[in-house]
């Protein structure tokens, strides 16, 4: 049976580095398919048997038994298992998740574990098993073993295999992956400076060091492009998609897709139309 578990605050005056905020636990014996989805924090995703595979906007990984992934904050992703036969996972989202382990050593973007000793398995069994009951030093006890968990990850972390991320750093991944996700709204540089624990200056040079656009520059390119997919299939007002994607107006929005494209709003959607038409 699922488990879906949500630590209440913690009131002792101790101070917590990496903060629980959900536990998951899934046994599953049937295929499934999670939707495309994303989490506010840091996911830590430990498959104890069976197959599963994990796909995001990189490509597909398939989760083997006794594996770990660590997967961003604001990064889409989804789940699936195509064959019959057990399988059982937990997930664990953590709050303020240290960029770097306690050795210094950082993990850049998606990060498989293999836990071949078996060294995180033992710890996370005792986790599901206190999972399953209900008691007053449950919220303490679950802290405790996501500290010992994270120290031994950090004694796993020369095993570690990087996905097609390994060149960003966590906090630019979180940044960029919250301007695709947010790129109507008004995203100042200062929030991402904060959502990133890096201060503004830092932020922007390893941000263009790294994605080869400064924040700003990337977040009108995302704007951009999503603005040719609704004048390419949708008739909606100029005015519409300024405002869906996050330009103040009209008139600034025609400005930028003009410097970006070379053409207007309106000639973007007349040159689509005619080379439709010319197609068929």
């Amino acid at each position: 049976m699922p488990i879906n578990y949500r630590p209440s605050n913690l009131d002792e005056p101790i101070q917590l580095s990496q903060i629980p905020t959900r536990f998951t636990y899934a046994n599953s014996d049937q295929p499934f398919k999670t939707h495309l989805h994303y989490h506010l924090q840091f996911e830590f995703l430990y498959l104890l048997n069976g197959h599963l595979t994990l796909t995001t906007e990189y490509g597909g990984q398939q989760l083997l038994a006794q594996q770990m992934v660590i997967i961003p904050p604001y990064l889409e992703h989804n789940l699936k298992k195509i064959a019959f036969g057990d399988c059982e996972y937990l997930s664990i989202e953590i709050q303020n998740y240290p960029l770097r382990f306690p050795n210094d050593k950082l993990l850049n973007g998606t990060t498989f574990f293999y836990d071949q000793q078996g060294l995180l398995l033992a710890t996370i069994r005792q986790v599901i098993t206190e999972l399953k009951h209900s008691h007053v030093n449950k919220d303490l006890i679950l802290q405790s073993f996501v500290n010992v968990l994270t120290w031994h990850l950090a004694s796993l972390s020369k095993s570690v295999e990087l996905t097609k991320v390994e060149s960003l750093q966590p906090a630019i991944q979180l940044c960029k992956n919250y301007i695709d996700h947010y790129f109507p709204d008004d995203i100042p540089l200062f929030l991402l400076s904060e959502k990133s624990q890096l201060s503004s200056y830092y932020l922007s040079r390893r941000f263009k060091q790294q994605i080869g656009l400064t924040p700003t520059q990337y977040l009108t390119q995302v704007r951009v492009k999503h603005a040719k997919q609704l004048l390419k299939h949708s008739r909606i007002s100029i005015q519409q998609i300024s405002e869906e994607c996050g330009f103040k107006n009209a008139a600034y929005f025609s400005q930028v897709f003009k410097i970006a494209t070379g053409l207007t709003p309106s000639q973007y959607r007349q040159s689509i139309a005619k080379h439709t038409n010319g197609a068929q």
